[in-house]
């Protein structure tokens, strides 16, 4: 079935370490459009916009849907304590979108929803979205609601929440490595791995943000900037750098940040 294929697609291939790159001030030209393909996975069945409620970091609730609505909108499940493939994404994303046009980046939005609200409650959320951009949303809830809000999002591809053990009261959580990008008209008609370039992002997200979506001529997906980015979009359970504290944030990545989004 089309379901089988496409799982076989996103669970088999092998996941490749990105460069983060700096990502300066300069506004850089508009990406050159190769083709009428992306760079990211098209899905062969877009997926819905799911229009869950969670708890954002002022507080508030935040309903999924409809603050997102008319935006290109990015959404990421993933935690705070991730030594890599969550870091690697907030830092590309937040890189490309600032060498976008203004009027281009601000009509994207960026959701990180953190699959490990135990530990990542309001306030270490904030402070770890900050490090990359102000404007990133994030949101947490209690366990069941977070993952109410995967299965919504995730459909057919969703697989449950799960930790394993680290030791020493440490533990990972095992999430899907795709960031989901849903367009105006409220579907994900592609995912992006991890792996993926700041070039790759930077062409689609111009492409998605300028023109909406276009449905390539029978599903082309253009090749990435580099041989060795990766397509595929699962990932197992992310352990810990050894020797790693699980309290130390990412990086902050360089550069000016956008304006802080107003989460109330």
């Amino acid at each position: 079935t089309s379901r089988t294929l496409l799982l076989s697609l996103l669970v088999a291939l092998t996941l490749a370490v990105a460069a983060c790159g700096s990502g300066g001030d300069d506004e850089a030209a508009p990406p050159i459009d190769t083709g009428g393909g992306y760079r990211g996975t098209v899905l062969a069945s877009a997926l819905p916009k799911p229009a869950f409620t969670l708890v954002d970091t002022s507080g508030a609730f935040y309903n999924f849907g409809t603050r997102t609505e008319g935006y290109v909108t990015l959404v990421y499940f993933g935690f705070t304590y991730c030594p890599d493939i969550c870091p690697d994404h907030m830092a590309n994303i937040a890189a490309v979108l600032k060498r976008l046009p203004d009027d281009l980046s601000k009509q994207v939005k960026v959701v990180f929803v953190t699959v490990d609200p135990e530990r990542d409650d309001a306030r270490r959320l904030r402070l770890w979205l900050d490090l990359f951009d102000p404007s990133f949303v994030g949101l947490t809830g209690n366990v069941a609601s977070v993952d109410s809000a995967l299965r919504q999002a995730l459909g057919e591809l969703y697989f449950p929440i799960t930790r394993e053990d680290l030791g020493g009261s440490n533990y990972s959580v095992s999430h899907a490595a795709f960031v989901l990008a849903y367009t105006p008209d409220n579907l994900a008609h592609t995912v992006y791995p991890f792996g993926m370039q700041q070039a790759d992002w930077e062409h689609d997200l111009y492409k998605l943000v300028s023109q909406g979506w276009i449905q390539p001529p029978a599903v082309v997906q253009e090749p990435s900037s580099s041989p060795e980015s990766s397509v595929g979009a699962t990932a197992s359970a992310e352990t810990a750098a050894a020797g790693q504290t699980a309290q130390t944030p990412a990086p902050r990545p360089s550069g000016r940040h956008r304006l802080k989004a107003d989460e109330a």
